[in-house]
């Protein structure tokens, strides 16, 4: 028989309180839960599993938990951020990502940060665009080496200016380390290559290796011949709701991720002519809130980052409600179950899709296409 790792939640009384307010430097903390008789227990089918040896010369990826070479994985990620709007598309290495955390920026459209622990190979590498406060802290919390082309003034004055994280600015000093393509407009045709940015980090002086006390962000399953099988709603499509773009991911089954689609069609790399696929698929629900800057005279987004929220967990075809939490700027977001426990995603990748608490009916779980086409 085939085993698999099956993470049952088996709730006998549950409030919907338990998942409510998305939150930031503003949103109110949830107040504690009456205690509830809640187990979270694994259930497996065949033997008890043991963890497999660990193969000559590799490590776990921290970013996807999968066996690489030794010293990829112990690389720190670099984060770079790619603009999502309609004129920018396609994007070019996008699929390479281990790791993609999506949010919205000014006007609705939404902008990405893609981690990768190897990102050599690439001679056309984004569309980069400018930097916020939001992705920075996540780059933080990741240590990653941001890459980025510009920024709001928020983002320099309280991180790069104040020295705390490392990056990599194409605009400023690093403006040789880029280029702008023929194919698209400016804004949307600035790009940077693998060599330029070994150069830049390199000039820099940066470390390129993670701290020894780095212990990852996310948790992983550790066992390599067998999956974590949600006992929880069908999710064979995933609305995760931005009023620009639209995106959402449909379940391959034959493949076991979810590939995603966004202004009505499949989300591309062009380079490598491949659609974005995942196998694990985050919904964080926080405040998403416009206001309009003093220092600079732009419209601005303030995310929070801070606090706690619900969301939803998915991966092969099943998801669950999830809590998140995160203490401080630039401090890991931990993801729990209904019981409180963290969860573990699958081997592979994963995409975070931070989305705004005002779209949050129209972000969810479908058990199909049609029910989700019935849906919107």
């Amino acid at each position: 028989m085939k085993k698999r790792l099956l993470s049952m939640v088996l709730c006998l009384t549950m409030t919907a309180s338990l998942f409510m307010g998305g939150c930031g430097s503003k949103a109110e903390e949830v107040e504690p839960q009456p205690e509830q008789d809640l187990v979270t227990e694994f259930v497996e089918e065949g033997e008890d599993p043991e963890p497999g040896s660990i193969p000559e010369g590799m490590a776990r990826s921290y970013l996807t938990g999968e066996w690489v070479d030794e010293d990829v994985a112990s690389n720190r990620p670099v984060g770079i951020m790619i603009e999502n709007s309609k004129a920018a598309q396609p994007g070019y290495g996008t699929s390479q990502a281990d790791v993609i955390y999506e949010f919205e920026a000014e006007g609705g459209i939404s902008r990405m940060l893609a981690l990768y622990s190897d990102f050599s190979g690439m001679d056309r590498w984004g569309n980069v665009r400018s930097a916020r406060e939001y992705f920075c802290y996540t780059a933080i919390a990741w240590d990653a080496i941001y890459v980025h082309f510009g920024g709001a003034i928020e983002a320099y004055q309280k991180i790069f200016d104040l020295g705390i994280m490392d990056d990599i600015d194409l605009m400023s000093a690093d403006n040789c380390y880029s280029f702008r393509s023929s194919d698209k407009k400016a804004p949307h045709n600035a790009y940077t290559t693998s060599e330029d940015i070994e150069k830049s980090i390199e000039g820099h002086g940066y470390s390129t290796k993670l701290d020894d006390s780095f212990d990852g962000y996310f948790r992983f399953n550790k066992y390599d011949d067998q999956e974590i099988e949600l006992d929880g709603e069908d999710a064979k499509v995933i609305s995760a709701y931005q009023s620009d773009c639209k995106p959402y991911f449909v379940y391959n089954e034959d493949e076991g991720v979810y590939e995603r689609y966004e202004f009505g069609s499949k989300h591309m790399d062009a380079y490598y002519d491949k659609q974005l696929a995942f196998k694990n698929v985050l919904i964080q629900i926080t405040s998403v809130d416009a206001y309009y800057s003093d220092i600079d005279g732009h419209d601005r987004v303030d995310v929070g980052l801070v606090g706690t929220g619900k969301g939803y967990f998915a991966t092969n075809g099943k998801a669950i409600e999830v809590t998140w939490k995160c203490d401080s700027e630039g401090g890991v977001t931990r993801f729990y179950d209904a019981s409180g426990e963290e969860i573990r995603l699958n081997q592979g990748k994963t995409m975070v899709c931070v989305v705004d608490d005002d779209n949050e009916s129209k972000t969810g779980v479908y058990a199909s296409l049609d029910d989700y086409n019935s849906a919107k």
